[in-house]
């Protein structure tokens, strides 16, 4: 039995290293992308788990490769939001490094995240 607790010790040893990597590159890779995409005014997308799937397991999504993204020339209107990543390939490259559950770990369960020059934000969300 030793060694299976000895084995768990040592995967969350690891997972914590992650986190802390992601977190790092996440950081260190949105500073970067502001910086070379001066247009670039903020990127933005919900993550949660729903709440009910037709009777099918309820699963984590972050959304963060459909994010929105909103550039000097796009309305600050969230509404009228027409530009998603896949207009951009940088930002889509960048986001598509991470998976769902390095979001998670690094934001959270029913939030919104906000990315700009300025840093990160997460704002609670409430979804149906």
């Amino acid at each position: 039995m030793s060694k299976l607790v000895s084995l768990r010790e040592q995967i969350a040893k690891l997972q914590k290293k992650a986190k802390a990597a992601a977190k790092e590159l996440f950081h260190e890779g949105s500073v970067k992308l502001f910086e070379d995409n001066p247009d670039l005014v903020k990127i933005t997308w919900r993550q949660y788990t729903p709440y009910f799937n037709d009777g099918d397991t309820c699963v984590f999504s972050s959304n963060h490769t459909y994010a929105d993204v909103f550039t000097k020339a796009t309305s600050e209107d969230e509404d009228e939001c027409l530009e998603n990543v896949g207009d951009f390939p940088k930002v889509e490259e960048f986001l598509e490094q991470f998976t769902d559950d390095d979001m998670f770990a690094l934001f959270g369960d029913h939030v919104k995240v906000i990315v700009t020059s300025e840093g990160i934000e997460v704002e609670d969300y409430d979804h149906d």
